[in-house]
This record gives structure tokens, C-alpha cells and sequence, in this order.
């Protein structure tokens, strides 16, 4: 709660800080409290340089974004590994049914409803609006979107392929969850030894 309200100051100052801190904040959240799902971050990072490299100069400017990496707005670049690692780190976790294929299915459900909640809260709520969109009308009543069909398609197949992958990583968690609860347990349920007798005192004490 206190890094979304730290976050939520610094947007009202910069936005490209605040999305540097969120990636930044994730990072730390991740490594302090879940750090074996960092690898989640992996997988995130492919997919997003995937579709920054295919997106060409789409991404050449934003109304609110000025910082830049690469020659081209440094948002996308931050937000798309971001945002899939957030959803690995705390979405793919809830998330625990087989076989795999059918829990990709789920959370692939899941992120296309979650990719149009942030799109419509990001375009119409924070007034985040690509440079390029302005020649495309969008969606109709949500008002999102506004980018050309391909754009569009690849908005919701970056977040389901992820899923896809977090799902083959993760195809047999429900086998190393039960070596992890053992192990956990083991040492509370481990019997004490109990104190043996010095050789010396139990001599003195049968001499008596």
C-alpha cells in the first residue's frame, strides 16, 4: 500500500518517474517477499523486446511520456515487462488448476479482460495517449485502442503467449509443493534427543 501511494505522489509529478519506480518497487517487492518467482521477469522481458522490436516506429511518442531510450518512448519498453511480471508475481499464483494448457486458458481469460480494464483506465482516467493513435478512432463506448487492427490483435497475444509460458514453467509446481511443505515442516515435528548422563555421574550415582 505505501509504494502505490509513493507511486500515486510521484505521477502527479512526472509519469516517466512514477513508471520507474513501479518498475523499480515491483523488483524489490518481488526479491524481499517471493524472490523465487522473480524468474518470472525472464519470459516478461523476451516478450516485450519481441513486440517492441515489431512495433516499429509505433511507439515513437507519447502525450505525457518524454523519457527515451533507443530513439523511441521509453513507457512501452518499461510498462509491457512490468506489467507481466506484476501478473506472474501475483496473478499466475492464484491461478492453480491442470493441466496446464487448461490454466493458460483461465489466465489468458483473465489478462484479455485485465488488458482492456488497464487500456480503458490509462486512456480515459491518467490521459495516456500514443502519438500515432490520433489517426485511429478506437473502440466505440470504451473509447480505447486507438491504434491500427495488428496493433490491437498483438495487445491481447503479448499477454496470452506470456501466460502461456508462465503456465509450461509452472507445469509441475504441484509436484514440488508438497517437498517444500516436508521440508518446512520437518524440523518443528523432529524428535529432541534427549540429554544423556555424563559416564562420570552415573558411576558416582550407582556407587551411592
Amino acid at each position: 500500500m505505501a509504494g502505490l501511494t509513493l507511486i500515486g505522489f510521484i505521477l502527479r509529478r512526472s509519469y516517466d518517474a512514477a513508471i520507474v519506480t513501479a518498475a523499480v518497487t515491483l523488483v524489490v517487492i518481488g526479491a524481499i517477499f517471493r524472490p523465487r518467482r522473480l524468474v518470472g521477469w525472464l519470459p516478461a522481458i523476451i516478450v516485450s523486446i519481441v513486440w517492441i522490436r515489431i512495433s516499429g516506429s509505433m511507439y515513437d511518442g507519447y502525450n505525457i511520456f518524454r523519457l527515451r531510450m533507443f530513439g523511441i518512448t521509453a513507457f512501452p519498453m518499461i510498462a509491457w515487462p512490468t506489467g507481466l511480471a506484476f501478473a506472474y508475481l501475483y496473478l499466475v499464483p492464484l491461478v492453480r488448476i491442470r493441466p496446464w494448457p487448461l490454466r493458460w486458458l483461465l489466465l489468458g481469460l483473465v489478462y484479455s479482460v485485465g488488458i482492456i480494464i488497464a487500456e480503458w483506465l490509462g486512456y480515459n482516467m491518467l490521459g495516456v495517449h500514443l502519438d500515432a493513435g490520433r489517426a485511429y478512432r478506437g473502440w466505440p463506448i470504451l473509447n480505447i485502442f486507438h491504434c491500427p487492427w495488428w496493433m490491437q490483435v498483438a495487445y491481447f497475444v503479448n499477454g496470452i503467449a506470456f501466460m502461456g509460458m508462465a503456465s509450461w514453467m509452472e507445469r509441475n509446481e504441484h509436484l514440488r509443493e508438497p517437498a517444500r511443505s516436508a521440508s518446512r515442516s520437518a524440523p518443528r515435528n523432529a524428535p529432541r534427543n534427549a540429554p544423556t548422563a555424563r559416564p562420570g555421574k552415573q558411576d558416582e550415582d550407582q556407587n551411592r
